[in-house]
């Protein structure tokens, strides 16, 4: 159904495009900033606000007067309002409130802080008979926090009008969705479900929420055979993903290595080096596992599909009698070495240095007959002398601590057909087998 799917996708983008190029609007230089046709409506106060408890951060505002090619000139003559001002210093703010003004998308501009319903007025003095407004957003993951913006005019009298409602703007474009891909091909009835798992996604991925696009799917699942959900997955990341630099992974709707720079993947293998220095403060027996070891000892490279990386860590279950006891015991000594500590899982934490990107840890423990185990893995474990002490290897010529027979631990957590690249490979995650998580 790959085929069927992406036809589908490119339906639903062409009528976005065709009839809705406002909604999810970014800047001049994606070719996405948006364009509101005011036909000559009389303005002198303009008002910019949202509708959510969230940041109003513009890049800039451009408004033409009916017969002129050149926008308004606005700095020094328009007075401008916001209900609050994120930045600390005087110059910064001025310099973003020029940006906004001038037209200039670089740099910093009109910025709030996180509130209910930020707004910004823009008074020009008097009225003008305004033609149109050219609003750029940014074009990053950041630019989703205007797109419930609300426009709205008013003349001298203060009594505004509103002319453009993101939300309702984007009600329509679903409701269109939805009456016209219900025309769109002839399915069996027992395609439909996907068909419609399929459009839902892509409304959540149009409007960058990967989070419900994740959620739909899972909803869904037991709605539609695996091998739909699946093509939906990949569909979506090639035809709507791919553009953002965004790839369906197990972990979810991310930023995977793929688009990483070679600088980027560096620094990332610095910092976690890094952070398993400090962990090996706590145990010696530490280093990079799961699909860091995979990408170290069969790539040479970051996975791809992949977005972190991930250190296994053991105790003697002697002193550590469970993985929970594992988990307490480690976060309370990386948090008072320094490092941030989050996460509520059954086997791992998120562990970073303030300011960077984490790392998985994952906690196993040694049994008396010197065999270890983690979550994820083999429940009967490893050889403790498989993994610990580790090897030194390096991972684009950075050094990189793998366990000792990397093969013989690869084959134990991925099988014997490891240095094979599986598309969609899973762990188990099913933690019945598994008798040190309680």
């Amino acid at each position: 159904m790959t085929s069927v799917f992406a036809d589908r996708i490119a339906a639903i983008k062409q009528i976005k495009d065709d009839e809705f190029a406002d909604l999810y609007f970014g800047s001049d230089a994606s070719e996405t900033a948006m364009q509101l046709d005011l036909d000559g409506r009389m303005v002198q106060v303009l008002r910019l606000s949202l509708t959510a408890d969230e940041v109003l951060n513009l890049g800039s505002i451009r408004i033409y007067v009916t017969g002129k090619d050149t926008p308004l000139r606005l700095t020094g003559s328009a007075n401008v309002k916001q209900s609050s001002n994120f930045y600390k210093d005087a110059d910064t703010s001025e310099r973003g409130l020029h940006n906004f003004l001038e037209g200039h998308a670089a740099g910093a501009s009109i910025h709030t802080r996180k509130e209910k319903s930020p707004w910004v007025e823009i008074d020009l003095g008097e009225s003008y008979q305004i033609a149109r407004i050219i609003l750029n957003n940014r074009d990053d993951d950041w630019a989703a926090r205007a797109w419930t913006l609300l426009v709205e005019t008013a003349e001298d009298d203060r009594q505004f009008t509103q002319i453009y409602s993101h939300s309702q703007r984007e009600a329509e474009f679903a409701l269109r969705v939805e009456q016209k891909m219900a025309g769109f091909g002839s399915w069996p009835e027992p395609d439909l479900p996907a068909l419609r798992c399929l459009d839902m996604v892509t409304l959540a991925v149009l409007r960058g929420d990967y989070a419900a696009a994740k959620n739909i799917l899972a909803t869904k699942d037991k709605e539609i055979a695996s091998q739909p959900v699946e093509a939906i997955k990949h569909a979506v990341t090639q035809d709507l993903l791919y553009a953002r630099e965004r790839f369906w992974t197990t972990h979810g709707i991310l930023r995977s290595f793929a688009f990483w720079s070679h600088e980027e993947k560096l620094n990332y293998i610095r910092d976690s080096c890094a952070v398993l220095n400090i962990v090996r403060d706590v145990t010696e027996n530490a280093c990079f596992g799961f699909g860091s070891a995979l990408a170290c000892h069969r790539d040479g490279d970051l996975i791809p599909h992949d977005d972190d990386l991930d250190i296994i860590v053991a105790f003697p279950k002697s002193e550590i009698p469970t993985v929970p006891h594992g988990l307490k015991h480690l976060e309370k000594a990386l948090t008072q070495r320094g490092l941030e500590v989050f996460g509520d899982y059954k086997s791992h934490l998120k562990v970073r240095e303030k300011g960077k990107k984490e790392v998985d840890v994952f906690v196993g423990l040694i049994e008396p007959e010197m065999t270890v185990s983690w979550f994820p893995g083999p429940p009967e474990g490893l050889p403790v002398g498989d993994v610990f002490p580790p090897r030194q290897a390096e991972l684009l010529g950075e050094p990189f601590a793998i366990p000792k027979n990397t093969e013989t631990y690869l084959a134990g957590v991925y099988g014997a057909d490891w240095h094979m690249p599986k598309a969609r490979w899973r762990h188990d995650w099913s933690a019945k087998r598994h008798k040190n998580l309680e």
